[in-house]
This record gives structure tokens, C-alpha cells and sequence, in this order.
């Protein structure tokens, strides 16, 4: 135990002789801990936890392809949105994405 120590006043003493070594190596630190913690948030909160729903495993999503612009899987507009909702009962409940 007593060499612990002596091990530890060393390495304060050497720390202490280098400010800026020291100041990059808590900053590294700092900022390699931060950046984890937010990729791991981002990932659980898209990844890993469930989906807000009650069957998430019977979600759908509806695409459209517009043939003349040559564009595929663009979604649906709001007028199909309305069609799809008026005029068919495949679909236990229907809505679009919030940007619409």
C-alpha cells in the first residue's frame, strides 16, 4: 500500500510540472466521454428502444411512384391520404407524418 502511494505522489508531482498536458488530456477525455454519451443516446432513443405504439409490428408504410418524374417510393400525397381514409377499410386507422 505504501508504494500505491508513493506511485501516486510521483505521478501528481509529474502531472503537476505539465499544465498543458494535463489541460489536453482531461479535455480528450471530456470530449471522447461526451461524444459517447450522445451517440448512445441518439442510438437508444432509435435503435433500441420500442416503438410508441400497441402493435409496432403491424405498422405499414405506403409509397407511391411517380412514374413520370421516374422518382420511386415517394410516399403518398395528402389527396390519396383522403382517398386511402374515405374509400378503403384495409387499413385499421391511417395518418400521415407530421410534416403533412
Amino acid at each position: 500500500m505504501g508504494t500505491l502511494i508513493q506511485d501516486m505522489k510521483y505521478a501528481l508531482r509529474t502531472l503537476l510540472k505539465s499544465p498543458g498536458f494535463v489541460a489536453i488530456a482531461v479535455l480528450t477525455l471530456a470530449l471522447g466521454i461526451g461524444a459517447n454519451v450522445a451517440i448512445f443516446a441518439l442510438v437508444n432513443a432509435v435503435l433500441l428502444q420500442p416503438l410508441p405504439f400497441h402493435e409496432p409490428d403491424r405498422l405499414v408504410r405506403v409509397f407511391d411512384d411517380l412514374n413520370g418524374a421516374g422518382a420511386k417510393d415517394v410516399g403518398i400525397s395528402v389527396p390519396e391520404l383522403e382517398d386511402l381514409r374515405h374509400r378503403t377499410d384495409v387499413f385499421a386507422s391511417k395518418s400521415a407524418p407530421c410534416g403533412l
